[in-house]
């Protein structure tokens, strides 16, 4: 009979301590229950005698703490007491941390890279004067950046000298190198009809200026003649003589000279 009243009287008593410890962990509840059973447990074991106070605290020791187990449940079935449970009614089976709130799962993404197929790179064809017009149509190379140029890629109107173009001692005969010149220059011609070719000249200014400019007229002619004779219309070509009156260099040097004495073809593309 005095047991029965021993653990109702500690489960009364732990009942109202539990009401009151709800900021207390797991640990100091238990702790709590257990000291509050052995109190009460001793004060009532030890109403007759010294020995049933002994028994009496260990018997409301352990009470206690069966009651505090039983007390303290687990409403949400998450593994967490109660006591503990700072995040009370989490759904059945969630993973949850020591304080029983949910454990949030990171999820990798992994980027899905689509195969690429290998692409046919297609080479940019070169264009070395920058003018718009590939090298292989180019008919001008090297024509200065920034020049008007059409469909060839030649300016409307192009001045070329041609370089290698001599004539024999003050004659108007042309040497055997100026012929080689002449005939690549001529196919180049060929390749593009729609121009009218003006060649002009030059001497330097050794020999009296009438003369000179008689001499530079006959050169022309006679670069006129070669073209015809190499297939060029006639009707596109027109020839003039400056004698010295345009020097590009000095008159005073032998290499000077040699540059004044020189052809230059005037190329004028028609319109369409």
């Amino acid at each position: 009979m005095r047991i029965k009243i021993l653990k109702g009287t500690v489960v009364s008593v732990l009942l109202t301590v539990m009401a009151g410890c709800s900021t207390m962990n797991s640990f100091e509840i238990d702790a709590t229950c257990v000291a509050v059973g052995a109190t009460v447990g001793g004060a009532a074991g030890g109403v007759t005698d010294g020995d049933n106070a002994v028994k009496g605290a260990i018997g409301g020791a352990l009470v206690g703490a069966l009651a505090c187990h039983f007390l303290d449940g687990d409403d949400d079935s998450d593994g967490v007491k109660n006591s503990s449970d700072k995040c009370p009614g989490t759904p059945l089976g969630a993973q949850v941390n020591s304080e029983g709130c949910s454990v949030s799962k990171r999820v990798a993404i992994v980027d899905i890279v689509e195969p690429v197929s290998d692409l046919i790179v297609t080479p940019t064809p070169a264009d070395e004067d920058l003018d718009g017009i590939v090298d292989a149509k180019d008919l001008c190379a090297g024509t200065p950046a920034g020049s008007a140029v059409d469909e060839k890629g030649c300016p409307p109107v192009q001045n070329i000298v041609l370089e290698g173009v001599a004539f024999e001692f003050d004659s108007a005969i042309l040497t055997p190198q100026a012929s080689k010149v002449l005939t690549q220059q001529a196919e180049i011609l060929k390749e593009n009809p729609a121009i009218k070719i003006s060649v002009t000249g030059h001497t330097d200014n050794f020999g009296g200026e009438k003369y000179n400019q008689i001499l530079s007229l006959q050169r022309a002619r006679a670069v006129r003649n070669f073209f015809i004779g190499q297939g060029i219309d006639s009707s596109i070509v027109t020839v003039s003589g400056a004698g010295e009156l345009e020097p590009i260099a000095d008159n005073v040097s032998i290499l000077g000279r040699s540059v004044n004495r020189r052809v230059e073809l005037k190329v004028i593309r028609k319109e369409g």
